[in-house]
């Protein structure tokens, strides 16, 4: 499965799940307490990307 189509499932089945608070910019997938999601944000204050750690690894997601 290539990264770009692995991300979008990600993204996909993330949707259906609550995002909690963790730290700053850091977010726990609730009842996923192996996968935490972390939003960059640019100088101007906009969410440009997001680096999702997973049990097999970190994925980085930016924005297009």
């Amino acid at each position: 499965m290539k990264l770009k189509s692995y991300l979008s499932e990600v993204w996909r089945i993330s949707a259906q799940y609550e995002l909690i608070p963790y730290k700053g910019t850091e977010f726990q997938v609730k009842n996923l307490s192996d996968f935490i999601i972390k939003f960059h944000v640019s100088s101007e204050g906009k969410v440009d990307e997001a680096a999702i750690t997973m049990p097999n690894g970190v994925f980085t997601a930016k924005k297009k």
